[in-house]
Parts: structure tokens; C-alpha cells; sequence
């Protein structure tokens, strides 16, 4: 068992259903009141208080607390949760031995509600577990122990006592059977995410193989042709071919390796129109005539820090995907800005970037867009919507590794038939002192520039 995962599920069966934690503080606190007002005991109060600190307790160490140990994680969750528990079920199972019917019904009412509540949780920890079921066991034993004496007939005590022990046979079963569920489902997940596993990596290695033997392809067949040719211009231009193809076999190895985190990673002050422009060159040979692409490089003295090779790649990445998605007569624009953000900025991923300044390299596209359901799935490695063997769905995972490795992220908007914007958001860098000086010497530097 995933102790963490374990824990985590924990949290959100106690935050998740808002309404549900709502319903049990509130119920908590008009019974609290009502033994005050109806009876004058402070003990209902005190009762409530206890509890409310103990959720918070436990609400604390599942929420901010992450022993390495997980064994001894679930322990812990498993005695704060039975303190909980516990502590829940005191009070109405004191106001079931009370001679009052309504005292009686009332804590009946929440010894039922609690027993329930015990059931939905699904707990596959065995210990905790046993630790519900203890509880259900050791409060209907009380109830019989103090009730069943008041019974003056003989078949009545018979008869109450059977009955209660069927209702607990019946609740120990419900958390038996449920758990049991569960441990099936969990294995029925790992299934289907190894089977996943294995289509992904069958993905990966047809996009991989295609592309590396389209490089391979490309170098053995100028090479054949080198001794064919005549002229030197025509060698020169099979050994330029031939270096191309090398070229681009290298660029996939080292996107395999960014994506596995193993790549050497240069990180170093960039002036960002630099790197568009960079890309700019790079379009003129990859984006059809018929499409229309602006470059909006923006103000000079727009610096980030990061790993020069792998920038441009990634922005080259998120070009050709705007290109593969505009038909023809669509546009492309690709644009560097200044951006500081007062609020937290929505990530691919599902995360957020807090207020900062930050550098915008942005690809917009009038393409045909992404679905709002799969605007995540496409940061997920090995995602790909493009035909077998012409994508390896690594291009936008690396863009993502990248943009986090430099303390930034990767955020899609898009509406389905219409548009894309992908960015690249990274932290804005000050300028480096021998630059900063030159931009003030000459103001003209400072104005914008476009190119198209």
C-alpha cells in the first residue's frame, strides 16, 4: 500500500464533501446546544470542543505532515482517527443509557450516523480497520450491557440482544465487503495503469524508431550518393544534407534525455528576442508559404536564464505543433512580452504561478484547438493526437520539464475549432550590468521590434 496515497485520501474524505463536514460540525453543535439549553449540561460543550480540536489535529497531520516512514504514517493517521472516533461516539452513547426518550434517540441517531460514516470511508488499512470495527462492536456491546437488565421478560432481553447483534454482523459485514471492494479496485487500477504503461512505451518507441530512421535514412543515402556525384557543390550540399540528418537524430537523443532528466542542462542569462529571432530563421524552412507567421519580438533587454539549446527547442516544439494545427490560409504568431501577474497564473499541469514577473514566449495559433477535456492530457508523456509514427508526445512534456526547471511553467488556453496560445512562462532575470548600460546609452534600443 502507498502509505502517502493512502493519507491523501484521507484529507480529501475529510475536506472533500463540504456539505457532508458541514452536516457533522453542525449537527455536533445543535446537540451541544440543546443538552445546554434543555438539560443545563456543559458537558455537550465540552464534548463538541474536544472533538472539533481533535478533527483539527488530525486534519493538521494529514495536511501538512509526511513521515518517511509510511508504515508508521498510517499509524499515527490510524490513532488520531480513532481518537476522533472515539470521542464522537462517547457523548450519544452516553445519551442511549439515559431513561429520556428523546436523549435516547438523539444519541442513537448519531451512533447510527457514525457507524455509517465509518462504512462509506472504504479503509483498506487493516489496522484501521479493526479499529472501526472495535468501535461498532464495543458501543452495541454497552448498549446491551446497560439495557438489556431494564428488560423485565426473559424473550425480550433474547430477542433485543439477537437483534442487536445482527445489526452488528451486519455493519462489520458492510466494512468488510467494502474494503474488499476497494482492494480490488486498487488492483484493477494498477492493471490498467501497467497496460497503459506498456501502450505508452509501444507509442514511444514507434515515434522514436520513425524518426530515427527517417535521420538514419538521410545520412546512409547521402552518403551512398557522395561517390556518385560529380561536381563539389553536389557533395557539399549531401554532406550538408547528411549533417542535417545527424543534426536532428542528436536533437531527439537529447530530448529523450531532458525528458528523462538525464540531459546536461546549461543554464545561463538569455536575452529573449535573441532566442526568437533564432526561431524566426528556423520557420522560414518549416512553415509552409501558406501559412502567415508574425514574430512580435518585442522590447530589447527582456532577459531569462536558461539552457540556450533547449529553449529554442522547445519554442521549435511548439511551432510545429501550431503549424500541424492550422490549415491552410491560418495564421501563426509568436511573440515575446513582459507580463507581471497580481494573481496566480493557471498551469498545464493544473498548478499555479504566484505573483511575479515574469517573461511571456508565446505561440498563438488559429488552428483547430483542444477540447476543455483534454487540455491536461496533453502534457502527459507520450499524449499525442498526431498520426502513428509522426509524433513520439514527448515534444510538450519537454516543454513542461523545461519551463519548471527553470522556476516557470507551460500554460495552454485554447478554444476548440478556434485557437491556441501556448506559453512559455518563465521568471524575468535582471539584465546583466554590461547590457543594462548599453540600453540606456542608447534609447532607440529600447523601442520595439516586429518582424514578420
Amino acid at each position: 500500500m502507498n502509505g502517502h496515497a493512502e493519507l491523501d485520501r484521507y484529507l480529501e474524505l475529510e475536506t472533500g464533501n463540504r456539505r457532508e463536514l458541514m452536516v457533522r460540525f453542525g449537527a455536533g453543535l445543535l446537540i451541544a446546544i440543546y443538552l445546554y439549553v434543555s438539560a443545563g449540561w456543559l458537558i455537550g460543550i465540552i464534548w463538541f470542543g474536544v472533538y472539533v480540536l481533535l478533527r483539527l489535529v488530525y486534519y493538521g497531520y494529514l495536511r501538512y505532515v509526511r513521515l518517511s516512514d509510511q508504515r508508521l504514517g498510517l499509524l499515527i493517521s490510524t490513532l488520531l482517527s480513532f481518537a476522533g472516533l472515539l470521542t464522537l461516539q462517547s457523548l450519544p452513547l452516553y445519551l442511549v443509557l439515559q431513561r429520556d426518550p428523546g436523549m435516547v434517540l438523539i444519541g442513537a441517531a448519531v451512533l447510527a450516523a457514525s457507524f455509517i460514516s465509518q462504512v462509506r470511508r472504504c479503509d483498506t488499512h487493516l489496522p484501521t480497520v479493526l479499529s472501526q470495527v472495535g468501535l461498532i462492536v464495543f458501543a452495541v456491546g454497552v448498549v446491551l450491557w446497560v439495557w438489556l437488565p431494564r428488560l423485565d421478560l426473559l424473550a425480550q432481553q433474547v430477542i433485543v440482544g439477537c437483534l442487536f447483534c445482527v445489526t452488528v454482523f451486519y455493519f462489520v459485514e458492510a466494512v468488510r465487503v467494502t474494503r474488499q471492494l476497494r482492494l480490488q479496485s486498487d488492483q484493477r487500477s494498477k492493471v490498467t495503469a501497467q497496460q497503459e504503461k506498456l501502450a505508452a512505451l509501444g507509442r514511444l518507441v514507434g515515434g522514436v524508431s520513425h524518426d530515427f530512421n527517417n535521420a538514419l535514412v538521410g545520412i546512409s543515402g547521402s552518403l551512398e550518393l557522395y561517390h556518385e556525384v560529380k561536381t563539389d557543390a553536389d557533395r557539399a550540399e549531401l554532406v550538408r544534407d547528411a549533417l542535417e540528418a545527424s543534426l536532428r537524430a542528436e536533437a531527439l537523443t537529447k530530448q529523450l534525455l531532458v525528458f528523462a532528466r538525464r540531459a546536461d542542462v546549461s543554464p545561463r542569462m538569455l536575452e529573449a528576442r535573441g532566442v526568437v529571432e533564432e526561431l524566426a530563421a528556423f520557420a522560414k524552412r518549416v512553415i509552409p508559404a501558406s501559412i502567415d507567421v508574425t514574430f512580435r519580438i518585442g522590447a530589447p533587454d527582456i532577459w531569462v536564464e536558461a539552457d540556450r539549446d533547449l529553449l529554442v527547442t522547445a519554442l521549435i516544439n511548439l511551432l510545429v505543433n501550431a503549424r500541424d494545427a492550422v490549415v491552410q490560409g491560418g495564421t501563426i504568431e509568436v511573440s515575446v512580452s513582459r507580463y507581471h501577474n497580481d494573481e496566480p497564473v493557471a498551469c498545464a499541469t493544473g498548478g499555479v504561478l504566484p505573483p511575479n514577473d515574469w517573461v511571456v514566449l508565446s505561440v498563438k495559433d488559429t488552428g483547430v484547438g483542444i477540447a476543455p477535456e483534454d487540455l491536461l492530457k496533453t502534457v502527459e508523456p507520450f499524449y499525442t493526437t498526431k498520426q502513428e509514427g509522426e509524433g513520439t508526445g514527448l515534444g510538450l512534456p519537454m516543454v513542461l520539464g523545461l519551463a519548471e526547471s527553470c522556476g516557470g511553467c507551460l500554460s495552454i488556453l485554447s478554444e476548440q475549432g478556434a485557437w491556441t496560445d501556448a506559453r512559455i512562462i518563465l521568471p524575468e532575470a535582471a539584465a546583466p550590468a554590461a547590457s543594462a548600460s548599453a540600453t540606456a546609452a542608447d534609447p532607440a534600443a529600447t523601442r520595439a521590434a516586429t518582424a514578420t
